[in-house]
């Protein structure tokens, strides 16, 4: 039975390559052959200037032309918040109006003045430690790195890199919202799931880099999606916590340099949310091709009722088996991991490497 296994990598060792994308036109400031840390910018951008328009007559409850002749700025010049931008003469009474912006007057007139609003530009940091290895034009850098990785099901689409802190006694412990504190600002948190929404406002209060969960209730989603840190889900939405591929890596890892790349996951592109956890050694690139399933492969289960679990192939069926409900589908016969042995469709087995 040739069918090709869905895989989900748990690697201990593994060399990567990932690219580094502008989400608009830039320049790369790396050279090929450098080595980065997570916080190196590689690339950068100039974003759309926002223009304001300080309407300095109305502001000072004067005419038009009076305001003119008390403007102290003139077009080109670049101005810090707080400059005077007009005022009038020197008295008791005296009306300033100043500017609200950094920025540049790019015109006058009519008693308004215009200001172009001055931004920094849009940096991409490398997230993962290695070396450029490739540019892709204007936007792009490839940047190979060896240490372990963690594949996930789900991620809110944000990145980060710092320490990884674990928080979780067993694949399913439940992170509470008084679990998280300042002490832990800067980290990266690892558990195995969570149940209530109030863990992202404390985890964002208490300046977490990153949340890693084994499974989250779906009525937390929106939450998720919203946190202002990156997220990721090793095995999806569910409580059923993290499999134990994942939990045995990540809870031996304890304080090692971290990045989560929250990443979509994406079947067409190649992409998918991960964890990654640089090491100063060598290692072997992850096996270009997918392959069938075979007896003795670790695989976790995708679908209730044995959603999270995980086991080993025993054998693979020779025919199709016919479930309740009359659905007809290639299947294998799974040990888990308390022993039981229970016949599941391909589809719903994921591979772990």
């Amino acid at each position: 039975m040739n069918t090709l296994a869905q895989t989900s990598y748990v690697l201990p060792l593994t060399v990567l390559r990932r690219k580094r994308s502008l989400p608009l036109p830039g320049k790369v400031i790396v050279r090929q052959g450098q080595n980065v840390e997570p916080q190196t910018i590689v690339a950068e951008a100039n974003i759309a200037p926002e223009h304001v328009l300080l309407n300095v007559a109305a502001g000072l409850g004067i005419t038009p032309e009076k305001a003119t002749s008390w403007m102290q700025v003139r077009p080109g010049e670049r101005l810090i918040k707080g400059d005077v931008v007009a005022a009038s003469p020197k008295g008791l009474f005296q009306k300033i109006f100043r500017s609200p912006c950094d920025g540049k007057v790019m015109l006058i007139r009519g008693g308004v003045v215009l200001v172009e609003k001055e931004k920094e530009p849009a940096k991409l940091p490398a997230i993962y430690t290695g070396e450029i290895v490739d540019i892709l034009e204007n936007n792009d850098v490839i940047i190979e790195c060896t240490g372990a990785l963690v594949q996930c099901a789900w991620g809110n689409g944000k990145a980060a890199a710092g320490p990884l802190h674990v928080m979780m006694d067993t694949s399913n412990t439940t992170l509470q919202t008084n679990n998280l504190d300042v002490s832990w600002r800067g980290t990266i948190v690892v558990s195995g799931t969570c149940t209530s929404a109030e863990v992202f406002t404390a985890g964002a209060e208490a300046g977490i880099r990153a949340l890693v969960l084994g499974s989250l209730p779906p009525n937390l989603l929106y939450a998720a999606q919203k946190a202002p840190f990156p997220v990721v889900l090793t095995d999806g939405f569910g409580t059923h916590g993290m499999n134990l591929a994942a939990y045995e890596l990540l809870s031996t890892s304890d304080k090692r340099d971290t990045a989560v790349n929250a990443q979509p996951y994406n079947f067409y592109e190649g992409t998918r949310p991960e964890v990654f956890l640089p090491l100063p050694t060598t290692g072997n690139l992850i096996p270009p091709a997918p392959r069938v399933y075979a007896p003795d492969d670790l695989v976790r289960c995708v679908t209730p009722p044995y959603l999270g679990k995980t086991g080993h192939v025993v054998r693979l069926l020779p025919e199709v088996e016919t479930y309740p409900g009359g659905a007809q589908a290639a299947s294998a016969l799974i040990r888990l991991q308390d022993g039981e042995q229970v016949t599941l469709p391909l589809a719903n087995i994921q591979l772990l490497r």
